[in-house]
């Protein structure tokens, strides 16, 4: 499946292993965007959830599919999950 969505690049990408066809998706436009592969009408994926991640550099999907974990400039990393409306933040320094 080819899923457009990002305004600019993708920057990284993560899939769920406990969950076929869910992936994560970071683009340069600081948006973190969750797919379902074989969704949508014509079975070509769909984004299913969109996340403002502003200054995000790399992501990994929690292998449930239940969440993600975002790493930012200056040892800063957010756990996100998506049922939520906010990430927990943790500093790393």
């Amino acid at each position: 499946a080819r899923l457009h969505a990002h305004e600019g690049a993708v920057i990284d990408l993560s899939g769920a292993c406990a969950k076929d066809g869910f992936l994560v998706s970071l683009g340069a436009d600081g948006v973190m965007k969750t797919w379902d592969v074989f969704g949508g009408e014509d079975g070509e994926g769909e984004c299913v959830g969109t996340y403002a991640v502003r200054d995000g550099a790399c992501v990994a999907c929690k292998a449930d599919g239940s969440g993600a974990v975002t790493g930012h400039k200056g040892g800063v990393v957010k756990d996100w999950t998506f049922a939520a409306a906010a990430p927990t933040t943790l500093a790393f320094k």
